[in-house]
C-alpha cells in the first residue's frame, strides 16, 4: 500500500515521521531529566582513603586509589587548592609540602566542607605518593548510555524508514528501464508495474510510445518491401532484355543490375535489424557454426579463442552481424580470424582481418550509412556501404558496442561488445 502511494506523499511521510520520532525521543529525554548529580564526597573519607584504609562513600562518586614514585599532574580542568591542602595536613599530621590538592570546583574552604565535583589528592610519604582520584558516578554513566543507546536505536530506525521509502521509489523505477532496454531487445513490452501513480503514468506513456514506434517501423519496412517487390520485376525483365546486347555490355549491365538488388536488401536488411524477437542462445556456438559455414565453401575464415558466452538477442539478427563482419574482413584484409570471449559481465566477439587495417576515415566513420572502406567507390571490389552501419544497428539494438581497431603489425578487428544473459532469464 505504501508503495503505491504518489512519491510527494511518500518523501511528506518520510520528513513527518522523522520529526515526529526526534521531538519525541527529546520529550522523552526532557521528562527522564538531566543526568543525575551525584552526592558530594566528604573529604574525611579522601583523608582515610589516602592512608590506605577502605571507604564506603556509595551515594558519591568512587575514590581509586593508587600508589606513585612521582609527583602526580593535576586532571584536565582541576587547580591547585591550598586551603584543601592546609586542612588534609591537619587531619594526616602531615606537613603541607607533602600534599597536593586539586578540584575542578575550586573555592573557599570550610572546615568539614564537602567536595562538589571531581579533584585529585595526593600524600608523600615513605618516598612514594600516595594518589586519591575521583571516578565517574555509576548512575550518571549509565544515564549517558541509555540516552546514547536511544539516539542511535532512533537513528537506525530513521535510517531503515528511509531506505524502505527509497527502495519504493526507486524500485519500480528499476523495473520500469528493465521493461525498456528490454523492448528495444524484442521482448514486449510488461505494462504490469507496480508503483507510485505517477511511474504507472510513465510506464503507459512509454508502453504507447513503445506500440507506436513498433508500428512505424513496420509500417516502413511494409513499405520498403513493396518498393523492393515493385522495383524486383522490372529489374528482372530489363535483365531478359539485356540478352540481346553483346557479350560485353550485357555482363556489364547484369552486373550494375545486381549491385541495384544487392543494394535493395542491404537497405532492407538496415530496416529491420533488430526488430526480430530476442532469446537466450551461446554466441560462441553461433559464431563456430558461421565459421564453418565459410570453411566449407573455402572461405578463408578461421577460429580463434572460443569461449561461452550466453547472449539474449535475435539469433538471426547476430546471424547477419556476424555475416557482415566476416564479408567485410575477408573482402578488405584477405581472411578472418572470429574469437568470442568474456570481460565480467559482457560477451565479447572479435573478427580480425590481416588487410592493410581502417582508414582514419572508417575509424571515425565507419560504421555510418553508406560509408565505405574502398576508397575508389568501386562496386568491384567494394559493397554498397552499408555493412558495418547494419551491425552497428543490431549492436545498439541489443545495448551492445561495435569499436573498430587497427594493429600495429597491420590488419584491422571489429570488437562487439553485448551484455551477458541474465542466469534467471526467461522470455514473457
Amino acid at each position: 500500500m505504501f508503495r503505491r502511494m504518489p512519491i510527494a506523499r511518500q518523501i511528506i511521510a518520510l520528513v513527518a515521521i522523522s520529526v515526529i520520532a526526534t521531538a519525541a525521543a527529546m520529550v522523552a529525554i526532557t521528562f527522564i531529566g538531566p543526568p543525575p548529580r551525584p552526592a558530594p564526597t566528604d573529604m574525611g573519607e579522601v583523608a582515610l582513603a589516602l592512608q590506605g584504609k577502605a571507604v564506603k562513600n556509595m551515594a558519591a562518586r568512587p575514590l581509586l586509589h593508587s600508589i606513585s614514585a612521582t609527583e602526580p599532574d593535576a586532571r584536565s580542568g582541576e587547580a591547585r587548592d591550598r586551603a584543601m591542602e592546609a586542612w588534609l595536613s591537619r587531619q594526616l599530621g602531615s606537613d603541607p609540602e607533602n600534599l597536593r590538592a586539586y578540584a575542578d570546583t575550586p573555592g573557599p574552604w570550610r572546615e568539614g566542607s564537602m567536595l562538589f565535583g571531581d579533584g585529585s589528592f595526593a600524600w608523600k610519604r615513605d618516598g612514594d605518593w600516595s594518589l586519591v582520584r575521583t571516578g565517574a558516578h555509576p548512575t550518571s554513566r549509565r544515564w549517558w548510555w541509555t540516552v546514547s543507546a536511544a539516539t542511535l536505536l532512533l537513528l537506525a530506525a530513521i535510517i531503515a524508514f528511509g531506505w524502505f521509502s527509497a527502495r519504493a521509489i526507486t524500485r519500480p523505477l528499476e523495473r520500469l528501464a528493465d521493461a525498456a532496454r528490454n523492448s528495444r531487445s524484442g521482448q514486449p513490452w510488461n505494462e504490469d508495474i507496480e508503483g507510485p501513480p505517477e511511474l504507472t503514468v510513465v510506464s503507459d506513456a512509454l508502453a504507447d510510445y513503445q506500440r507506436s514506434q513498433a508500428e512505424h517501423v513496420a509500417q516502413r519496412t511494409r513499405m520498403l518491401s513493396a518498393i523492393a517487390h515493385d522495383m524486383g520485376t522490372p529489374l528482372t525483365r530489363l535483365a531478359f532484355r539485356l540478352e540481346a546486347l553483346p557479350r560485353e555490355q550485357r555482363e556489364a549491365a547484369l552486373s550494375e543490375i545486381e549491385i541495384m538488388r544487392r543494394l535493395i536488401a542491404d537497405s532492407l536488411a538496415l530496416d529491420r535489424s533488430g526488430s526480430e524477437p530476442a532469446d537466450r542462445f551461446d554466441l560462441a556456438d553461433l559464431a563456430s557454426a558461421m565459421v564453418q559455414e565459410y570453411r566449407r565453401l573455402d572461405a578463408p575464415v578461421r577460429t580463434g579463442t572460443i569461449e561461452h558466452a550466453p547472449v539474449v538477442a535475435s539469433s538471426l539478427a547476430l546471424r547477419r552481424l556476424i555475416q557482415n563482419l566476416i564479408d567485410n574482413a575477408v573482402r578488405y584484409g584477405k581472411a578472418a580470424t572470429v574469437s568470442v570471449s568474456r570481460t565480467g559481465q559482457r560477451a565479447q566477439l572479435h573478427i580480425r582481418d590481416e588487410g592493410p587495417g581502417f582508414s582514419p576515415e572508417m575509424l571515425e566513420h565507419g560504421c555510418q550509412p553508406f560509408a565505405r572502406g574502398e576508397v575508389s567507390r568501386n562496386r568491384e571490389t567494394g559493397g554498397s556501404g552499408l555493412g558495418l552501419a547494419i551491425a552497428d544497428a543490431i549492436v545498439a539494438q541489443h545495448q551492445g558496442t561495435l569499436e573498430l581497431r587497427n594493429f600495429i603489425g597491420g590488419g584491422a578487428e571489429a570488437v562487439v561488445s553485448l551484455p551477458l544473459a541474465p542466469p534467471d532469464w526467461s522470455y514473457p
